[in-house]
């Protein structure tokens, strides 16, 4: 049986395991050693669980991918794709009309192949220490990715004319910049809120 004994000399401490005395550095030393084994561990056992799969905790703006093939997140990102084309949104502030747009309005072409080789690139891309980072980040943290693809720029610029039109003719100053940005949240979003804030310069 093997016996772990404790020790102690007039210089320093031991640990005596089957008659063999450490000293404190050697205990330091095993010690490291058995860190970077565990770790070691458990890397391989993360690296088997999401092997050929979209890492644990990767979404796209809200929809989960984890544990998904490529393949499989594809086709879950294509059914978003085409109920949210087909979903109205709408603005609105104080002293201003509602407005009723549909992505489609925007020529928004969301692409859900390119978008789920984004996705399942996190953890395995920018070397090894940025990818060990990315996997304890989407553990750890989550990652939500944006679309790839969006609204044709001109078209939201006329919407964004559109609105502003109608802002000064109340008196309103609009916060364009504001509200490109927020267009282009909004149509990735999923599910949509019943309505969204022009943003107007209080």
């Amino acid at each position: 049986m093997n016996v772990v004994r404790a020790g102690r000399d007039s210089t320093a401490s031991f640990v005596s395991i089957d008659g063999v005395k450490l000293s404190p550095t050697a205990r330091l030393v095993l010690g490291a050693v058995s860190l970077v084994a565990l770790l070691l561990y458990v890397l391989v056992v993360e690296l088997g669980v999401n092997a050929g799969r979209i890492h644990i905790g990767v979404s796209v703006r809200g929809t989960d991918l984890g544990g998904l093939t490529v393949e499989e997140a594809q086709e879950r990102l294509e059914e978003f794709a085409n109920r949210s084309r087909l979903e109205k949104v709408t603005f609105g502030a104080a002293g201003l009309d509602r407005l009723v747009i549909s992505p489609a309005d925007l020529n928004w072409r969301p692409e859900p192949g390119v978008t789920a080789r984004q996705a399942a690139a996190i953890g395995r891309s920018g070397g090894l220490v940025e990818a060990l980072r990315q996997r304890a980040r989407a553990y750890f943290g989550g990652i939500d990715l944006k679309w790839a693809g969006g609204p044709k720029g001109a078209k939201v610029s006329k919407l964004i004319d559109a609105i502003e039109e109608r802002a000064r003719a109340q008196g309103l100053e609009l916060r364009r910049a504001k509200l490109r940005g927020k267009i282009k949240r909004v149509l990735q979003a999923w599910p949509r809120q019943g309505w969204y804030r022009i943003p107007i310069v209080r």
